[in-house]
């Protein structure tokens, strides 16, 4: 199977060798830009949300309800997790603007199965950036990442719970990522331009 957690808001999951759609559904809530969902699991624009004088609200906003925030998996609960951003834009026929600032972000967990939202984590709304962290799930039963608060953290895979976390005091931009050294585990993670690295008390 192929799976894509998409910035226009809505999950897909494929038959990796025919294409074939196997479930298509909507992640982030007040995305508003379909009607519906076809035969062949291909969301049905709405032309009422299309740029026109008077303006429309759309959602996902320009920049989606995903972007370059790499997601992760978690093959023993089957969950697909993906850092996201709720915003709406404003469109008229000579541009658009996002309708609240700062954005919000929320971190979802996705049973690929069924394309439902077993559970959100509040990320926050603090940050100034239009980027939030990647996510790194471990062989441990470990979900790592960042919020718009500053911190850095780990959560329980299969209910969101904040197990550990620390302030890092910058926005967290990218995934983080886990190396072996001397038989020690770490966790590495960027923040603005300074890496931290974390392992247990030896």
């Amino acid at each position: 199977m192929v799976a894509q957690v998409s910035r226009n808001g809505y999950f897909f999951l494929l038959d990796r060798v025919t294409g074939k759609n196997l479930v298509t559904s909507k992640y982030m809530p007040i995305t508003n830009w379909g009607q519906g969902i076809d035969s062949e699991g291909r969301v049905i624009w709405d032309y009422s949300k299309a740029s026109n004088p008077a303006g429309t609200l759309v959602s996902p906003y320009a920049l989606g309800a995903t972007n370059c925030w790499s997601p992760a998996f978690d093959p023993k609960r089957g969950l697909i997790f993906v850092n996201a951003a709720r915003q709406w834009s404003y469109v008229t026929q000579s541009g658009f603007a996002r309708l609240r600032h700062p954005t919000e972000y929320e971190l979802d967990a996705i049973d690929y199965r069924t394309g439902n939202v077993v559970w959100r984590y509040e990320l926050g709304d603090k940050g100034t950036s239009n980027l939030i962290s990647g996510l790194l799930m471990t062989a441990g039963d470990l979900l790592f990442s960042g919020d718009s608060y500053g911190n850095f953290q780990a959560l329980d895979p299969g209910t969101g719970k904040t197990l550990w976390h620390v302030g890092v005091d910058q926005f967290v931009t990218n995934p983080p990522m886990t190396y072996q050294l001397d038989g020690r585990q770490f966790v590495l993670v960027a923040a603005n331009d300074t890496f931290f690295a974390f392992a247990l008390p030896q």
